[in-house]
Protein backbone atom coordinates (compact mmCIF):
# COMPACT_ATOMS: atom_id res chain seq x y z
CA UNK A 1 0.00 0.00 0.00
CA UNK A 2 2.53 2.26 1.07
CA UNK A 3 4.69 1.82 -2.22
CA UNK A 4 1.09 2.36 -4.25
CA UNK A 5 0.95 5.63 -2.68
CA UNK A 6 4.86 6.62 -3.21
CA UNK A 7 3.91 6.23 -7.16
CA UNK A 8 0.93 8.36 -7.08
CA UNK A 9 3.28 10.63 -5.54
CA UNK A 10 5.51 10.50 -8.21
CA UNK A 11 2.64 10.55 -10.91
CA UNK A 12 0.81 13.27 -9.83
CA UNK A 13 4.80 15.14 -9.26
CA UNK A 14 5.37 14.71 -13.13
CA UNK A 15 2.08 15.65 -13.99
CA UNK A 16 2.54 19.11 -12.25
CA UNK A 17 5.89 19.55 -13.74
CA UNK A 18 4.88 18.64 -17.47
CA UNK A 19 1.62 21.14 -17.34
CA UNK A 20 3.84 23.78 -15.79
CA UNK A 21 6.52 23.14 -18.95
CA UNK A 22 3.36 23.55 -20.86
CA UNK A 23 1.80 26.67 -19.63
CA UNK A 24 5.41 28.06 -19.96
CA UNK A 25 6.23 27.06 -22.95
CA UNK A 26 2.71 28.20 -24.69
CA UNK A 27 3.55 31.56 -22.90
CA UNK A 28 6.99 32.53 -23.99
CA UNK A 29 5.48 31.00 -27.93
CA UNK A 30 2.56 34.07 -26.70
CA UNK A 31 4.87 36.57 -25.80
CA UNK A 32 7.19 36.09 -29.17
CA UNK A 33 3.62 35.89 -31.24
CA UNK A 34 2.66 39.46 -29.75
CA UNK A 35 6.02 40.97 -29.72
CA UNK A 36 6.44 39.74 -33.35
CA UNK A 37 3.13 41.56 -34.08
CA UNK A 38 4.55 44.54 -32.11
CA UNK A 39 7.42 44.75 -34.35
CA UNK A 40 5.54 44.22 -37.82
CA UNK A 41 2.99 46.81 -36.91
CA UNK A 42 6.02 49.37 -35.60
CA UNK A 43 7.07 48.58 -39.46
CA UNK A 44 4.27 48.87 -41.00
CA UNK A 45 3.70 52.20 -38.93
CA UNK A 46 6.73 53.41 -39.95
CA UNK A 47 6.45 52.77 -43.51
CA UNK A 48 3.16 54.78 -43.79
CA UNK A 49 5.04 57.48 -41.22
CA UNK A 50 8.05 57.87 -44.08
CA UNK A 51 5.53 57.85 -46.88
CA UNK A 52 3.24 60.63 -45.16
CA UNK A 53 6.84 62.81 -44.57
CA UNK A 54 7.18 61.95 -48.09
CA UNK A 55 4.21 63.83 -49.03
CA UNK A 56 4.61 66.65 -46.74
CA UNK A 57 8.39 67.34 -47.73
CA UNK A 58 7.12 67.06 -51.67
CA UNK A 59 4.24 69.01 -50.72
CA UNK A 60 6.31 71.80 -48.78
CA UNK A 61 8.52 71.99 -51.99
CA UNK A 62 6.01 72.57 -54.41
CA UNK A 63 4.48 75.29 -52.54
CA UNK A 64 8.00 77.11 -51.51
CA UNK A 65 8.30 77.12 -55.54
CA UNK A 66 5.19 78.90 -56.12
CA UNK A 67 4.79 83.08 -56.35
CA UNK A 68 3.79 84.25 -52.77
CA UNK A 69 0.02 84.90 -53.93
CA UNK A 70 -0.30 81.01 -54.81
CA UNK A 71 1.63 79.35 -52.17
CA UNK A 72 -0.91 79.91 -49.50
CA UNK A 73 -3.10 77.83 -51.30
CA UNK A 74 -4.47 74.73 -49.57
CA UNK A 75 -2.33 71.12 -50.25
CA UNK A 76 -4.20 68.01 -48.91
CA UNK A 77 -0.85 65.53 -49.02
CA UNK A 78 -1.40 63.29 -45.97
CA UNK A 79 -4.58 60.18 -46.08
CA UNK A 80 -6.10 61.94 -43.22
CA UNK A 81 -6.02 65.47 -45.31
CA UNK A 82 -7.41 64.01 -48.23
CA UNK A 83 -10.13 61.79 -46.39
CA UNK A 84 -11.39 65.46 -44.64
CA UNK A 85 -11.23 67.45 -47.85
CA UNK A 86 -13.91 64.74 -49.94
CA UNK A 87 -15.88 64.99 -47.14
CA UNK A 88 -15.94 68.88 -46.90
CA UNK A 89 -16.67 68.75 -50.28
CA UNK A 90 -20.00 66.22 -50.02
CA UNK A 91 -17.73 63.03 -51.29
CA UNK A 92 -17.18 59.69 -50.03
CA UNK A 93 -13.65 58.16 -50.28
CA UNK A 94 -13.08 55.31 -52.13
CA UNK A 95 -11.05 53.17 -54.02
CA UNK A 96 -12.95 50.77 -56.28
CA UNK A 97 -15.70 50.83 -58.76
CA UNK A 98 -19.10 50.19 -57.14
CA UNK A 99 -20.73 47.75 -59.33
CA UNK A 100 -24.41 46.65 -59.01
CA UNK A 101 -24.89 42.88 -58.58
CA UNK A 102 -27.48 43.37 -62.05
CA UNK A 103 -24.78 45.04 -64.00
CA UNK A 104 -22.18 42.38 -63.00
CA UNK A 105 -24.65 39.48 -63.96
CA UNK A 106 -25.52 40.78 -67.38
CA UNK A 107 -22.57 42.83 -68.32
CA UNK A 108 -20.03 40.86 -71.01
CA UNK A 109 -16.61 43.11 -70.38
CA UNK A 110 -15.70 41.51 -74.10
CA UNK A 111 -18.87 42.28 -75.89
CA UNK A 112 -18.06 46.12 -74.71
CA UNK A 113 -17.31 48.73 -77.75
CA UNK A 114 -14.18 49.73 -75.10
CA UNK A 115 -12.54 46.13 -75.47
CA UNK A 116 -13.77 45.38 -79.04
CA UNK A 117 -12.18 48.23 -80.50
CA UNK A 118 -8.46 46.88 -79.74
CA UNK A 119 -8.64 43.03 -77.63
CA UNK A 120 -5.06 41.83 -78.54
CA UNK A 121 -3.97 45.63 -76.33
CA UNK A 122 -6.96 45.26 -73.66
CA UNK A 123 -5.65 41.87 -73.12
CA UNK A 124 -2.17 42.41 -73.27
CA UNK A 125 -2.33 45.29 -70.69
CA UNK A 126 -5.14 43.45 -68.65
CA UNK A 127 -2.13 40.97 -67.49
CA UNK A 128 0.67 43.44 -67.07
CA UNK A 129 -1.90 45.63 -64.52
CA UNK A 130 -3.57 42.41 -62.98
CA UNK A 131 -1.93 42.69 -59.64
CA UNK A 132 -2.01 46.04 -59.67
CA UNK A 133 -6.09 46.36 -60.06
CA UNK A 134 -6.46 43.34 -57.83
CA UNK A 135 -4.59 45.12 -54.72
CA UNK A 136 -6.13 48.62 -55.42
CA UNK A 137 -2.73 50.19 -56.00
CA UNK A 138 -2.55 54.15 -56.25
CA UNK A 139 0.70 55.90 -56.90
CA UNK A 140 1.38 58.31 -54.26
CA UNK A 141 0.04 62.12 -55.02
CA UNK A 142 -1.50 65.21 -53.47
CA UNK A 143 -4.60 67.43 -54.00
CA UNK A 144 -4.05 71.38 -54.86
CA UNK A 145 -6.39 74.30 -55.90
CA UNK A 146 -5.03 74.91 -59.34
CA UNK A 147 -6.89 77.37 -60.11
CA UNK A 148 -10.56 79.29 -60.35
CA UNK A 149 -11.15 78.09 -63.60
CA UNK A 150 -9.56 74.58 -63.64
CA UNK A 151 -10.44 73.95 -59.72
CA UNK A 152 -8.00 71.29 -58.28
CA UNK A 153 -5.60 69.24 -59.44
CA UNK A 154 -3.46 66.19 -58.35
CA UNK A 155 0.10 66.09 -57.95
CA UNK A 156 2.83 63.59 -58.40
CA UNK A 157 4.76 62.67 -55.13
CA UNK A 158 7.47 60.66 -56.54
CA UNK A 159 9.26 60.52 -59.42
CA UNK A 160 7.02 58.06 -61.93
CA UNK A 161 8.81 56.22 -64.81
CA UNK A 162 6.43 55.87 -68.30
CA UNK A 163 4.39 52.81 -68.29
CA UNK A 164 3.78 52.68 -64.34
CA UNK A 165 0.58 52.09 -63.12
CA UNK A 166 -1.25 55.11 -61.70
CA UNK A 167 -4.33 53.73 -60.36
CA UNK A 168 -8.19 52.50 -61.29
CA UNK A 169 -10.84 55.57 -61.49
CA UNK A 170 -13.22 54.81 -58.90
CA UNK A 171 -16.77 55.33 -58.33
CA UNK A 172 -20.18 54.18 -59.18
CA UNK A 173 -21.25 52.27 -62.61
CA UNK A 174 -24.91 53.08 -62.64
CA UNK A 175 -27.34 54.03 -65.87
CA UNK A 176 -27.16 57.37 -67.22
CA UNK A 177 -30.20 59.31 -67.20
CA UNK A 178 -31.46 60.78 -70.07
CA UNK A 179 -31.50 64.57 -68.50
CA UNK A 180 -33.50 67.36 -70.31
CA UNK A 181 -32.00 70.89 -72.49
CA UNK A 182 -32.44 72.65 -68.94
CA UNK A 183 -31.55 70.24 -66.26
CA UNK A 184 -29.04 68.18 -68.66
CA UNK A 185 -27.35 65.33 -66.34
CA UNK A 186 -24.10 66.35 -64.92
CA UNK A 187 -20.96 63.56 -66.05
CA UNK A 188 -18.07 65.84 -65.27
CA UNK A 189 -16.64 63.40 -63.70
CA UNK A 190 -18.36 60.32 -65.88
CA UNK A 191 -16.13 58.20 -67.28
CA UNK A 192 -18.65 55.56 -70.58
CA UNK A 193 -18.34 52.29 -69.01
CA UNK A 194 -19.21 49.37 -71.52
CA UNK A 195 -21.54 46.94 -71.19
CA UNK A 196 -23.59 43.91 -72.79
CA UNK A 197 -24.78 46.21 -75.60
CA UNK A 198 -22.39 48.57 -76.29
CA UNK A 199 -22.61 51.20 -73.59
CA UNK A 200 -26.54 50.10 -72.71
CA UNK A 201 -27.52 47.99 -70.16
CA UNK A 202 -30.21 45.38 -70.39
CA UNK A 203 -32.65 48.09 -70.40
CA UNK A 204 -31.54 50.03 -73.46
CA UNK A 205 -30.15 52.53 -70.60
CA UNK A 206 -26.12 54.22 -71.09
CA UNK A 207 -23.94 53.18 -68.56
CA UNK A 208 -21.45 55.43 -66.84
CA UNK A 209 -18.48 55.58 -64.38
CA UNK A 210 -18.99 58.53 -61.89
CA UNK A 211 -16.96 59.78 -59.39
CA UNK A 212 -19.10 63.07 -58.70
CA UNK A 213 -20.18 61.91 -55.57
CA UNK A 214 -18.15 58.63 -54.89
CA UNK A 215 -14.14 58.19 -56.09
CA UNK A 216 -10.75 58.72 -55.57
CA UNK A 217 -7.72 61.17 -56.01
CA UNK A 218 -8.46 60.48 -59.88
CA UNK A 219 -11.55 62.16 -59.99
CA UNK A 220 -9.55 65.59 -60.29
CA UNK A 221 -6.96 64.96 -62.99
CA UNK A 222 -6.98 67.77 -65.03
CA UNK A 223 -7.34 67.63 -68.94
CA UNK A 224 -3.56 68.46 -70.86
CA UNK A 225 -3.05 68.93 -74.83
CA UNK A 226 0.12 66.88 -74.30
CA UNK A 227 -1.07 64.41 -71.06
CA UNK A 228 1.47 62.69 -68.99
CA UNK A 229 -1.01 59.95 -68.28
CA UNK A 230 -3.66 58.21 -70.46
CA UNK A 231 -7.26 56.19 -69.45
CA UNK A 232 -6.95 52.69 -70.28
CA UNK A 233 -10.18 50.43 -70.61
CA UNK A 234 -8.77 46.80 -68.68
CA UNK A 235 -10.34 43.52 -68.32
CA UNK A 236 -9.64 42.31 -64.91
CA UNK A 237 -11.57 39.20 -63.25
CA UNK A 238 -14.49 39.89 -65.34
CA UNK A 239 -14.91 43.24 -64.78
CA UNK A 240 -14.30 46.22 -66.94
CA UNK A 241 -11.91 48.77 -65.37
CA UNK A 242 -10.72 52.55 -66.19
CA UNK A 243 -7.32 52.61 -65.12
CA UNK A 244 -4.30 55.46 -65.27
CA UNK A 245 -0.76 54.27 -66.65
CA UNK A 246 1.77 57.23 -66.96
CA UNK A 247 2.97 57.48 -70.60
CA UNK A 248 6.63 59.28 -70.00
CA UNK A 249 8.67 60.36 -67.09
CA UNK A 250 6.46 61.98 -64.59
CA UNK A 251 9.35 64.38 -61.99
CA UNK A 252 7.65 64.27 -57.81
CA UNK A 253 5.80 67.88 -57.82
CA UNK A 254 4.04 67.35 -62.15
CA UNK A 255 0.72 67.45 -62.29
CA UNK A 256 -0.98 64.58 -63.40
CA UNK A 257 -3.11 64.88 -67.00
CA UNK A 258 -4.92 63.10 -68.94
CA UNK A 259 -7.02 63.89 -72.59
CA UNK A 260 -10.75 63.87 -71.66
CA UNK A 261 -11.41 63.01 -75.06
CA UNK A 262 -12.95 64.91 -78.03
CA UNK A 263 -16.51 64.29 -77.31
CA UNK A 264 -16.03 65.39 -73.82
CA UNK A 265 -15.70 68.49 -75.23
CA UNK A 266 -17.94 68.95 -78.34
CA UNK A 267 -21.05 67.63 -75.97
CA UNK A 268 -20.45 70.99 -73.98
CA UNK A 269 -19.53 72.76 -76.92
CA UNK A 270 -16.17 74.48 -75.57
CA UNK A 271 -12.75 74.11 -76.41
CA UNK A 272 -10.35 72.68 -74.59
CA UNK A 273 -7.03 75.14 -74.73
CA UNK A 274 -9.54 77.23 -72.44
CA UNK A 275 -9.36 75.02 -69.76
CA UNK A 276 -5.57 74.36 -70.16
Amino acid sequence: MEMKIKILKKTMACLCVASLFFVLTKNLVKRHEVHAAIEQGDELDAAQQETQEQCEAVADAYVGNLPPEESLEKIYATERQKHEFFASIGCEYINCMDTPCKTLQTQDPKESIHYKADPQTVEEFSEKYRKDIQEKKLAPMFIKHVSEKVGYGIFATNETASGDFIGVYAGDIRPMRSGTDQEPEDVDYAWDYGSKKDDQDESGERLILDGKYRGNELRFINHAKDPNTKAMYLVVDGQLCVCYVAQKDISAGEQLTVSYGDDYWSTRNVQPESFI
